[in-house]
């Protein structure tokens, strides 16, 4: 059985929902029959690739208040990530590019890490405050989850997995991704956002039972 997953690597509530998802993965009794495939959604592609600000400051920009009114707003996000063991520090995110990070979740698919890779970058991103479109930032992430960092390196030299993440997010349209995390069940089950571990588990053994049935 397999679970697509539309998320942006720089989604708090993404980063929430994978956290859910495991969670729910660890329950169901049949985990080792299930392959993960971590599809490419960008939530803002008009993001200039040298911006880098602090994601506060943009935010408080954008809504014309104050950095720590912003702070204030985002505690919600704060304490639900506590709860699934994310700790947050929404201070320190930057404003990023996110399209050569999901070039390098694709690429990583070729060696079965996509889930380690993914979350390596959402803990670079929101706990670390590192900045995720700094091609040195992405290599090492990727030598983390196991993978060469010359060859993680030439994949972020060059336009390679352009196209895959490309192809991933017109197929988003398509198939009505509005938001993220959306969560596929082979094409016939559909899950939006960070919903608990009780739902995902709900849903993954109502898809199981229908497959069996079938």
């Amino acid at each position: 059985m397999n679970i697509e997953i539309w998320a942006d690597v720089v989604c708090p509530w993404c980063y929430i929902g994978k956290r859910n998802l495991d969670a729910a993965l660890d329950l169901f009794a049949h985990r080792d029959q299930i392959d993960v495939i971590w599809r490419s959604f960008e939530l803002d592609p008009s993001v200039a690739k040298d911006d880098g600000r602090a994601v506060v400051d943009v935010l408080a920009e954008k809504y014309g208040t104050s950095v720590e009114e912003v702070l204030v707003s985002q505690a919600r996000v704060t304490a639900l990530g506590e709860r699934v063991g994310i700790a947050f520090a929404l201070d320190l995110t930057r404003n990023v590019n996110s399209f050569d990070a999901h070039r390098l979740v694709q690429f990583s698919a070729k060696f079965g890490v996509q889930s380690a890779l993914v979350e390596r970058l959402y803990a670079a991103h929101f706990a670390e405050g590192l900045r995720i479109d700094d091609h040195v930032v992405l290599a090492t992430c990727a030598q983390e989850v196991g993978i060469d960092i010359d060859e993680a390196t030439d994949v972020l030299a060059s336009n390679a997995y352009a196209d895959d993440v490309r192809i991933s997010e017109s197929t988003a349209q398509e198939i009505g991704v509005r938001g993220v995390p959306f969560f596929v069940i082979d094409r016939k089950y559909a899950v939006s956002g960070a919903q608990p571990q009780e739902i995902l588990l709900d849903v993954l053994n109502e898809a199981w039972e229908a497959q069996d049935a079938n």
